[in-house]
């Protein structure tokens, strides 16, 4: 018996010895795993400032934790640049990894080495640097061989952007030197620029494996001018007369075209794509609209004269047949020649003129701007329509359907808020309703019973009439219908159906500005269901400024000593001087005589008003400037002034469909003519944390009687804590039978709060183990 069994553990054991050779003969040696397939591609369709770089994967097997990314500008000296990270118990089961190199990226800060560090993990390549750091160091001879192969930014705190900035006279100009530990610096690949690259994978027990063969390549400047994504026309009636001829168009993210006109052509689709690709439009020329808007939206007014409609183009007023629009082929055309026809949208409805009542264009979103209460004073808001209540979904609660449970939700502004709702419901075209029914807890939930004679394929008309918390403001109707859905087994709610219109099909486009006479800045675009936006305009931390260059003769970074001092927003002027008081005092005196050459043609007195207050704006700051200020008063005053004249903006707001049909509104010009803007209040303090101030100190003044009290010797109970007073008895016990005591702190790490109650409680057991003698 025993002879059978050593047989059997020695063939265990010969099936284990061989298993393990087996694994060891396939095993993958990292030692000498590459990575392969390692190229690197110009990101197509850009401004030539992206590469990517791709490669194959190593087997999960080696558990790679991480491929780290190095680049340089020549093969013997790469640096750097980032990572891609992989969770090594899992890997990777994709054909290829990527890693794009586009845009600004952290390129040496304060926290790089202060000289070249090659990193020491890659064995056998001494060209290799930086480790967990950003590999270039604060060197400027190193840095300086840089100039001119990538854009860079400098990043720029605001306290050392106002205060380190020392004047550098060279050659070329006057500019800002910055010493290299006080700033970031983030930088960008350009086109025309050979930008070499390797991969390093590191496994899980942080072991780099060997590099990837060193690739290289050149960003393309080649911009993507694409046609618009979509191009949507309406033509908007009033009855049988028509109005105008709307358009909106969207356009693709990474495109970099401009539209700048619409075409009309008198024929079939094809013959006017022809058209576009021979000369003399092939007999086929086409009508020609500028487009004067600007943003991507675009109205045609429609003039009717003598039976007959007319629209006006580059050559004049042409007759427009507004009766037979299938004859007209309507393009969109780019500054770059592409174009775009209704028929290339999805929908087969906007592949033609959508014909449209007046009385479907939303309403125009009439707003109000007012400062957020007790923030930091950075943000406002814009509010444009009343609190929103809908039906969200709805629950029989029984199997006889005879009880309804209708769950709501509804949305406050900050000026508005829902107090009573009011909720009617009807059956069919009935005009009594069977429920009537006031809500004055708002809890989401509303529990009906249903008519004893309803069959659930009858629809249901609800009417949600909303009293708010505003004084003298009327109640308002929001409507929706409940639809039985046999898949779901409940009555689905429709869209909210609110003065007139369905809010679903409304979507709401806020523009701003605040350095420029044009609303080109989109803040957002947000469904119709909602009544209000917060708009941060941010304190000034943190500034970015375009680097000249690394300039090794001054020790610093030099960027352009010019800078916009101040933003007058009533002339909806940018005055840009010098950082440095000498230099602003000769530029204002070219920029004055061509302000009065502008004041000068300018017949409106209103306009000709802003503009001399504009000028004497500068003129004071000229008087400033001539009595001989220093460096630091001058940082003084260009900082207020950019402080209180950048956080201004003004607001514009469009209504649309996305198909043509929009409002806009824009608050009337201020009694001087001017455009309004608005600036967020700053706020000393939060009047929501007054019961907390109040708590504060009462507490404090009780913990300061107490001590008093006892420093007084006065007799202060204190309860007795059941746990604490065990502990001694713990430590009698033990040793009155002579063992040793064991102390457990508990199972976390020394920084935890618990741990080190825990080793207070520690030495008042030490202190009476010793006294009673005991381990």
């Amino acid at each position: 018996m025993r002879k059978n069994q050593n047989k059997t553990w020695l063939s265990f054991m010969l099936c284990l010895l061989a298993l393990s050779f087996s694994f060891n003969l396939f095993a993958v040696n990292a030692d000498e795993v590459i990575v392969e397939e390692f190229r690197v591609e110009d990101v197509p369709g850009d401004l030539g400032d992206g590469l990517i770089l791709k490669w194959k994967p190593l087997p999960n097997d080696l558990k790679i934790l991480e491929y780290r990314v190095y680049r340089g500008l020549n093969p013997d000296s790469l640096y750097y640049l980032g990572n891609v990270v992989l969770n090594p118990a899992v890997g990777f089961s994709g054909p290829e990894l990527t890693f794009l190199d586009k845009g600004y990226k952290p390129f040496v800060n304060k926290t790089s080495p202060g000289s070249l560090k090659r990193d020491k993990h890659i064995k056998g390549h001494d060209n290799f640097f930086g480790s967990t750091l950003k590999g270039l160091p604060r060197d400027l001879d190193i840095l300086s061989s840089t100039n001119g192969k990538y854009a860079f930014y400098a990043q720029v705190d605001k306290p050392i952007y106002y205060s380190r900035a020392k004047e550098v006279i060279a050659e070329d100009g006057t500019f800002s030197g910055f010493p290299m530990g006080n700033i970031g610096i983030l930088a960008s690949v350009i086109p025309g620029v050979e930008y070499f690259y390797s991969i390093v994978p590191v496994n899980e027990n942080r072991r780099y494996l060997s590099p990837s063969p060193v690739m290289s390549a050149s960003p393309l400047q080649d911009p993507a001018f694409k046609p618009a994504k979509t191009f949507y026309a309406s033509l908007v009636k009033d009855g049988t007369k028509a109005i105008s001829l709307n358009f909106e168009w969207n356009n693709y993210p990474d495109s970099y075209s401009n539209q700048q006109a619409i075409y009309i052509f008198e024929d079939s689709v094809e013959s006017a794509r022809l058209s576009f690709t021979t000369e003399n439009w092939n007999g086929v020329k086409p009508i020609i609209i500028p487009i004067t808007s600007d943003y991507n939206k675009f109205v045609v007014n429609i003039d009717e004269k003598d039976g007959q409609c007319f629209m006006t183009g580059t050559e004049g007023e042409f007759v427009f047949d507004t009766m037979n629009m299938d004859k007209y082929s309507i393009a969109i055309v780019t500054d770059q020649g592409n174009f775009y026809f209704l028929d290339d949208n999805s929908g087969k409805k906007e592949q033609h003129v959508i014909i449209s009542d007046v009385r479907e264009i939303p309403a125009k979103p009439v707003f109000t701007v007012s400062d957020l209460p007790n923030d930091k004073g950075d943000t406002q808001v814009l509010i444009w329509d009343r609190p929103t209540v809908e039906i969200t979904k709805t629950t029989f609660v029984n199997k006889l359907g005879s009880f309804l449970v209708i769950n709501y939700d509804f949305l406050n502004n900050k000026s508005e808020e829902v107090k009573v709702i009011d909720l009617k419901l009807f059956v069919g075209n009935e005009t009594e309703p069977f429920v009537d029914y006031n809500e004055f807890y708002l809890d989401y939930r509303i529990k009906i019973k249903l008519p004893n004679d309803y069959k659930k394929e009858q629809q249901i008309r609800a009417e949600l009439i909303v009293t708010t918390s505003k004084k003298d403001a009327e109640p308002y109707l929001i409507e929706q219908t409940l639809d039985y859905d046999t898949i779901v087994k409940a009555l689905v709610p429709s869209s909210i159906i609110k003065d007139g219109l369905d809010v679903e099909k409304v979507n709401y486009e806020i523009y701003s500005k605040n350095t420029s006479p044009i609303y080109s800045t989109l803040k957002t675009r947000i469904a119709g269901k909602t009544n209000s936006f917060s708009d941060v305009l941010s304190y000034e931390k943190t500034l970015y400024e375009p680097v000249v260059r690394f300039d090794v003769e001054s020790g610093r970074i030099l960027i352009a000593s010019e800078l916009p001092v101040l933003y007058d927003n009533k002339a909806e002027k940018m005055l840009v001087l010098s950082r440095y008081p000498a230099r602003s005092k000769e530029m204002i005196i070219p920029l004055l005589v061509e302000l009065d050459a502008e004041i000068a043609t300018i017949t409106e007195p209103a306009k000709r008003a802003l503009l001399e207050n504009y000028r004497k704006t500068i003129t004071d700051l000229q008087e400033t400037l001539n009595k001989g200020i220093s460096n630091k008063a001058w940082y003084k005053i260009v900082k207020k002034y950019r402080t209180e004249s950048l956080r201004y903006a003004s607001y514009k707001m469009v209504a649309t469909n996305s198909r043509g049909l929009y409002s806009e509104f824009i608050p009337a010009l201020s009694e001087d003519g001017a455009s309004i803007y608005y600036k967020p209040i700053s706020n000393n303090f939060d009047n929501t944390k007054w019961p907390m101030l109040i708590a504060t100190l009462i507490f404090g003044i009780l913990v300061a009687v107490m001590v008093v009290l006892a420093k007084k010797g006065t007799d202060l109970y204190i309860r007795p804590i059941a746990g604490i007073q065990e502990i001694d008895n713990a430590i009698g016990r033990a040793t009155e039978m002579g063992r040793p005591i064991l102390f457990v702190p508990g199972m976390s790490s020394i920084g935890v709060v618990a741990t080190l109650a825990a080793l207070s409680i520690l030495g008042k057991v030490a202190k009476k183990a010793a006294e009673y003698d005991t381990r």
